[in-house]
């Protein structure tokens, strides 16, 4: 096993949130490959769900850019805001140390990323 049979023993994905519908026929290969990931951490939490493992997963609906200096992401100039890599990183901290978080999916979403910058 991979993990110690230890409460702060964590597994965590991140992902994206496209799996959960599909927008456009343009992006129905990514659709179906976030959907099959998906349904691999489903089975990860089934096998480990009587154990003190905790296997999370942070699935993210906005755009993520690394640079705190930037306002968009530097590929999609003008399009929809992108948040800082920062946040995503912080709640993976968080997700990772607390006991209290197990089996879950966090949503990030522009909302929830707004609401972290104010």
């Amino acid at each position: 096993t991979l993990l110690n049979e230890d409460p702060m023993s964590s597994f965590l994905f991140i992902d994206g949130m496209l799996g959960e519908r599909c927008h456009m026929p343009q992006v129905s290969g990514l659709t179906l490959s976030n959907s099959f990931l998906y349904g691999l951490i489903l089975a990860f939490q089934a096998e480990n769900k009587n154990s003190v493992k905790r296997i999370n997963e942070i699935r993210i609906g906005a755009m993520i850019r690394k640079s705190t200096a930037e306002s968009h992401h530097p590929f999609l100039p003008g399009s929809t805001k992108a948040y800082p890599a920062s946040l995503v990183g912080e709640e993976a901290v968080r997700v990772c140390t607390d006991k209290s978080i197990k089996n879950e999916i966090i949503r990030m979403t522009s909302e929830s990323l707004e609401n972290k910058l104010n």
